[in-house]
């Protein structure tokens, strides 16, 4: 079997790929991932064989962000980014290298991310099955595939498909996820129905060592943001850094892997920065402040600690908050611009209330039942209607 994975230039659309491709790779599967010619060195490094494809010229990506109407918000950015720079200006220049990369590799499969357009433009085109990795709760992909899918209609006409068939094909498409069933919210009665194949993600909890500061009693309390060191991500870090000087606790915050950690000094008594921290810190945290990233808020779940929430400035970060204030695996300050004067009183909280610490562990044992990714290439097999000895 031939799988090609498909993903637009992004580390959080390309990670929950990774699992499923590994696992291809494992059980004999020839896996290619067509990806941005800029990303290709990236998706390299992670062990696969690329397909580059073409992107737009950044003039056109900062017409596109420049058209943001000066006071529409969070939400108006995020529909040009989403159906404007990945579906119409990325999902267009990447069209004639998608053929080329297909024409080449003739996968059985094409195994795509919501965010690569030019892909589904491509299966549904040439007859190829295709399935779709998550890249959030399915209220972020409900979202995501409402603003993207607004781009369809310029690619149908373009190649002469029936108006609709875009929307529907990504929307019945097989979900392929890590999220657990306990996290997601399932909406019944929908047009369409997909079927959800969920699998859990291989953890490898390190057996470094933890840094030795503060009072080694205290419980330890994890600080990440994402691995951008965009000005947002920094103001968030120095925020919180002051507004947990205050709570009784080790206090860990993790940048970027360009960011310098000297740059959030004075450190309080409580706190240690560093860019790239233990493997097991996540794993020996009493509870985690985050921005409602995915890799992130799945990592947290994953390892039994309870959040505290504070998306900052991507919609899918406010909808992952709300999911986990919604199930109880900790809390969400969902506010704009972000709440900083509630973060101390709501760790504490965390830290304090049993109820957290009780749903992550229930989360953390459904993610730890369910199947590994290697049990989904069968049903990769069957999606691509291939024999399961083939």
């Amino acid at each position: 079997m031939r799988v090609l994975f498909a993903t637009t230039a992004n580390v959080g659309h390309v990670g929950p790929m990774i699992p499923l491709a590994r696992a291809c790779q494992r059980e004999g599967v020839d896996v290619r991932v067509a990806t941005p010619a800029s990303f290709a060195p990236q998706v390299r490094a992670a062990g696969f064989d690329v397909a580059p494809f073409g992107e737009p010229a950044p003039s056109e990506i900062e017409a596109a962000m420049g058209a943001i109407p000066a006071h529409g918000g969070r939400e108006a950015a995020n529909l040009v980014m989403i159906r404007d720079v990945f579906g119409r200006l990325r999902g267009g220049a990447a069209r004639e290298g998608m053929r080329a990369a297909i024409s080449d590799f003739r996968p059985d499969l094409i195994v795509r991310e919501p965010a690569e357009v030019a892909s589904l433009v491509a299966a549904e085109c040439l007859g190829i099955p295709h399935v779709q990795t998550g890249i959030g709760v399915l209220d972020t992909l409900r979202l995501l595939l409402g603003m993207i899918s607004q781009s369809f209609g310029d690619f149908e006409r373009d190649e002469e498909l029936v108006p609709g068939t875009l929307l529907h094909a990504a929307a019945q498409a097989p979900l392929y996820t890590i999220v657990p069933a306990g996290f997601d919210r399932e909406i019944s009665g929908l047009p369409t129905q997909r079927s959800i194949h969920r699998f859990r993600e291989p953890i490898d909890p390190g057996d470094d060592d933890l840094p030795a500061w503060g009072d080694p009693r205290l419980p330890l309390v994890y600080v990440t943001f994402g691995t951008r060191p965009a000005p947002r991500e920094i103001d968030a870090h120095r925020r919180a850094r002051d507004a947990l000087s205050i709570v009784p606790a080790r206090v860990l915050i993790a940048v970027g892997p360009d960011a310098d950690p000297d740059a959030l000094r004075p450190w309080p008594h409580n706190t240690i920065v560093r860019r790239v921290p233990p493997r097991s810190a996540m794993s020996a945290a009493s509870a985690v402040v985050t921005h409602g990233g995915f890799g992130t808020t799945m990592a947290a779940l994953a390892s039994g600690a309870p959040q505290v929430v504070i998306p900052l400035f991507a919609s899918d970060q406010w909808l992952t908050a709300a999911r986990v204030e919604a199930v109880g695996a900790g809390h969400a300050l969902i506010a704009d611009p972000p709440p900083w004067d509630l973060l101390a009183r709501t760790v504490r909280r965390v830290l304090h209330e049993n109820g957290p610490r009780d749903a992550a562990t229930h989360l953390e044992y459904e993610m730890k039942r369910l199947p590994p990714p290697e049990a989904m290439v069968m049903r990769l097999r069957d999606d691509a209607g291939l024999d399961t000895a083939a």
